[in-house]
């Protein structure tokens, strides 16, 4: 019984491992910034966080924000 239990432990893990890894090519640093609408001045920009994944996808793909005279994008590199 031994035997069988540590290869079967040890394939699983690694098969978990496997799954769950993401390639690092699919991770970006994305911020938000503000411009004036209309303009290419920029009003305000936040610090840049690394996303990837499903998470990555929607910010490269969402919609600008405008509050008054500001539109808010996600840029990410």
């Amino acid at each position: 019984m031994k035997r069988l239990f540590l290869p079967l432990f040890a394939f699983t893990s690694i098969a978990f491992g496997v799954v769950s890894c993401v390639p690092s090519d699919s991770c970006k640093n994305c911020e938000a910034v503000t411009y004036e609408s209309g303009t290419s001045n920029v009003v305000e920009r936040q610090d840049a966080v690394e996303y990837c994944g499903d998470d990555l996808f929607a910010k490269e793909n969402s919609q600008p924000v405008v509050v008054g005279s500001d539109s808010t994008v996600w840029e990410c590199k």
